[in-house]
């Protein structure tokens, strides 16, 4: 009794309720370089490979790509420093930020059409019959990034600028795994990001 009187004391320290890792959502922004064209996929460049169907489903109202993520990982900002010296003691300033690629897992329904999606923006890179890069502004596309309440409302939201598959993940499969999804992991390289005020949260503090 003493345990669960503790931890409602504990959530009660939160206004506003306590983040929770399980709630969340991602979308994405379909890069210039890929073409939906009649519920296909496919890249603008013609004598590039890659072509899915039914890639309608995927789209929401908004026209954002939302494919269903298993895990992801919102990005970390490292600032590089250079060393100085006055008077002999030595210290630290910035001059400049550095982002480390974010990876995301999403789970892959049984046409592989979300592992797929990603092997065609990988094609809108570089195309693989002549191995020849495309134009940056071709491929590169911002993701968002949301941590939503208990309600499902969003609540913190990153985006990241420019992006693209720098990495599509390799798929172990096992006959040992009868129960088990299967999950496509994607490694997105990006230039920067940055938290965006949430409409809900505004409202709210104004209120």
């Amino acid at each position: 009794m003493t345990t669960r009187m503790d931890y409602q004391t504990f959530l009660s320290n939160f206004v506003d309720g306590i983040s929770r890792p399980n709630r969340y959502r991602v979308e994405f922004n379909l890069p210039r370089g890929v073409n939906l064209s009649g519920g296909a996929l496919s890249v603008n460049d013609e004598s590039t490979a890659g072509r899915i169907a039914g890639m309608e489903k995927y789209f929401n109202a908004g026209g954002m790509v939302n494919i269903k993520c298993h895990t992801m990982t919102f990005p970390q900002r490292s600032l590089l420093t250079m060393e100085h010296r006055q008077n002999s003691a030595p210290f630290r300033t910035p001059y400049s930020a550095t982002y480390d690629p974010v990876t995301f897992s999403f789970y892959a329904d049984s046409t592989m059409d979300s592992r797929e999606y990603f092997e065609v923006w990988q094609s809108a890179v570089v195309n693989l019959g002549s191995n020849t890069m495309n134009f940056y502004d071709e491929y590169v596309s911002d993701i968002h990034m949301y941590m939503l309440d208990l309600e499902g409302e969003d609540r913190y939201k990153v985006t990241l600028y420019e992006c693209y598959p720098l990495n599509v993940g390799i798929i172990d499969a096992s006959y040992g795994q009868n129960n088990a999804f299967t999950t496509c992991t994607v490694t997105m390289a990006f230039k920067s990001w940055q938290p965006v005020n949430n409409t809900t949260q505004v409202n709210r503090s104004a209120s």
